[in-house]
């Protein structure tokens, strides 16, 4: 619903060279907030905050950003939604605090003001990712909502500071941004389809976790802190491990897909959890197709979580939340529908109806084979069965068809083995597959996933 970006640079920075920095880098998220512009720089700290602003909230001027704290000690951009800033406004009040507008992010710089800025993160209920600079500190603090709704990047740019921003293009305006990729985010993204957190596809970039906030300041290592955990304590309850409940969207929709996918992860899997990653996993060993580059792993499929997590089925859930939600859904969602400038909401990832969830027996989630069991009993009250119980609709589209049809010239020319080397993949594997599409085989997601990153080098000149 917003863009914002910035700079930390060295103190004393030419204020010139910080501001037009900073405007070209808003400007590289217009699609994110046309509605206005705003900047604020302070070249003797080396601050500079941008945003394009999208209004929804307190439509008037002192809804702009960036937004001062009244003492003058914070400055903050914001993009998102407090969905409980009323509630924290009227605490504020009680404590003497006088508002200028009606607009939320007034109450997170004041929340700031009030609490100091990592005490504010973790009273806000919402969406958000949020950047709030404390004057006296001079630290820069980022941080974004609980389940990663809002995107939110970093880098580091060697002597010259941090960037920050809502989209890795931002950090394109500025020429000394070091676009280097980095291969394990490319390994990370070719066994699952896209990068997971922290790794972004630069070497020098990473992202803002979920549920965490991070702070930068010169001459102090980057320190990282999660204010708000996955209630994993609450799973361990006496409902055993029993057949694994495969999501919906792994099904294949041929009969002779479906049996040959589970051979091989049943021929491949070492155990329940290794049949999980086995699963979400595009191309299993990204090694074989970028020479070096690694395995792909991530840490959660070594950190002994089902020493906590004893039922298998939760712990797919837990791992869906961590990696696929944040890191795949929810990053589509986003730039989606900012692509657009586009304003949604994801009611059900509010982050109390997810702890609460959590609470829940696993049967009352899934049950003879229905999923979401307990909120389909609820709408039952209220809508009838008949659109309940209607078949799931996703947004899939037909890339088996358009692989062999009219995108198949296309798909040729981007696949040649020297546009491939190029790109420091070998081709051998990936011919392999496009020869078995072709023949009738499914293979168009580990298909899109490298014409798709072949696409993005030659669209970003990288």
């Amino acid at each position: 619903m917003c863009g914002l970006a910035g700079w930390l640079a060295p103190p004393g920075i030419d204020p010139d060279e910080l501001g037009a920095a900073v405007d070209r880098m808003s400007a590289a998220l217009v699609h994110r907030g046309p509605d206005d512009a705003g900047r604020w720089v302070d070249a003797s700290a080396g601050i500079g905050l941008g945003f394009r602003r999208l209004s929804i909230l307190d439509l008037s001027p002192t809804g702009r950003q960036p937004m001062e704290s009244a003492d003058g000690r914070y400055a903050c951009v914001f993009n998102g939604e407090i969905y409980n800033h009323r509630d924290l406004r009227a605490e504020l009040e009680r404590g003497g605090v006088r508002f200028r507008g009606s607009s939320d992010t007034e109450v997170i710089v004041e929340s700031a003001a009030a609490f100091g800025a990592p005490g504010a993160v973790g009273r806000l209920w919402g969406m958000f990712a949020l950047a709030i600079w404390d004057r006296a500190e001079r630290c820069l603090l980022l941080a974004r909502d609980r389940l990663g709704k809002k995107p939110l990047y970093a880098a580091r740019i060697g002597e010259s500071g941090w960037l920050f921003g809502s989209e890795l293009k931002a950090f394109h305006a500025l020429d000394r941004f070091r676009r280097e990729i980095d291969p394990r985010a490319v390994a990370a993204y070719l066994r699952f389809g896209y990068v997971p957190a922290p790794l972004a596809i630069f070497r020098d970039a990473w992202k803002v976790e979920p549920g965490t906030f991070t702070l930068l300041r010169f001459g102090h290592p980057v320190r990282t802190e999660r204010y708000w955990d996955v209630p994993v304590a609450w799973w361990d309850r006496a409902y055993k491990v029993a057949e694994p409940v495969l999501p919906l969207r792994f099904r294949q929709r041929q009969p002779g897909d479906k049996i040959r996918k589970a051979a091989a992860l049943v021929g491949a899997a070492r155990s329940k959890d290794a049949l999980y990653w086995r699963l979400v996993s595009q191309w299993p060993a990204p090694g074989r197709l970028l020479p070096g580059a690694g395995p792909g792993r991530l840490p959660w499929e070594s950190a002994g979580i089902d020493a906590e997590v004893s039922d298998f089925r939760e712990r797919m859930t837990l791992y869906d939340l961590l990696v696929y939600l944040p890191d795949d859904i929810l990053v589509k969602v986003d730039r989606a529908t900012m692509a657009a400038s586009l304003e949604l909401r994801s009611p059900l990832l509010d982050h109390r109806i997810a702890e609460w969830t959590w609470t829940l027996p696993f049967a009352m989630k899934v049950r003879r084979g229905a999923s979401k069991w307990i909120l389909r009993q609820v709408l039952s009250r209220y809508v009838p069965p008949a659109l309940v119980e209607r078949p799931k609709a996703g947004f899939g589209v037909p890339l088996d068809h358009w692989l062999r049809g009219p995108l198949r010239d296309w798909a040729e020319d981007a696949l040649r083995p020297g546009r491939l080397e190029e790109a420091g993949l070998r081709p051998a594997p990936i011919l392999a597959a496009w020869r078995r599409h072709l023949a009738g085989l499914d293979e168009q997601y580990r298909l899109w996933v490298i014409l798709m990153f072949l696409a993005w080098r030659k669209r970003w000149g990288v």
